[in-house]
């Protein structure tokens, strides 16, 4: 192989695994919540009593967006109109996505359980 052959090979490589590092499918554990509450929600919008899940469509319907908090940090989710997001708000999920970094572009949402409903009191 010639030199020029040899470093065609080589930069093709070093794109390929660049672009690989960069964009890398990673797996979170965490709450879908949004950007105004986080998962920490009052249960009360207006004067109204409200689950975990109300909430964060309630916030999200309001102009805030989906976020996924995982071990206190609260991740951007960048792809908004994502299938399952609508149905996983307020629920603990494993999520797949990839990440260029506070950002996630999702992939997949698995719920792990339902939402916590409030007891009333």
């Amino acid at each position: 192989m010639t030199a020029a052959g040899r470093l065609g090979v080589v930069g093709t490589a070093a794109v390929l695994l660049a672009a690989s590092a960069s964009a890398a499918e990673r797996v979170w554990t965490g709450v879908i919540g949004d950007s105004m509450c986080g998962a920490s929600h009052s249960g009360e919008h207006g004067g109204n009593e409200m689950t975990d899940a109300a909430c964060v469509i309630s916030c999200v319907e309001s102009g805030e967006k989906y976020v996924l908090v995982s071990a206190g940090k609260s991740w951007a989710i960048e792809n908004q109109d994502f299938a399952g997001l609508a149905s996983a708000a307020g629920t603990e999920v494993r999520l797949s996505g990839e990440s260029d970094g506070d950002g996630i572009r999702v992939t997949r949402i698995e719920p792990l359980r339902k939402p916590k409903e409030r007891e009333k009191g």
